[in-house]
């Protein structure tokens, strides 16, 4: 019998390991469509700005 980060998780076939990582790529996903979101926002006030100068 291994050790419990060696172990799959109720027989699904994932270890902890996988588990965890797993975990820590949606943290980082979510955090990036953040960034995204608030890029874009940008752009479109730049370019509402760009607008109303003329």
């Amino acid at each position: 019998m291994g050790s419990w980060s060696n172990r799959s998780i109720a027989g699904g076939g994932m270890e902890v390991a996988d588990v965890r990582e797993r975990r820590q790529l949606r943290q980082e996903f979510v955090r990036l469509k953040k960034v995204l979101a608030e890029r874009d926002f940008e752009v479109e006030v730049m370019k509402e700005l760009q607008a109303k100068k003329w």
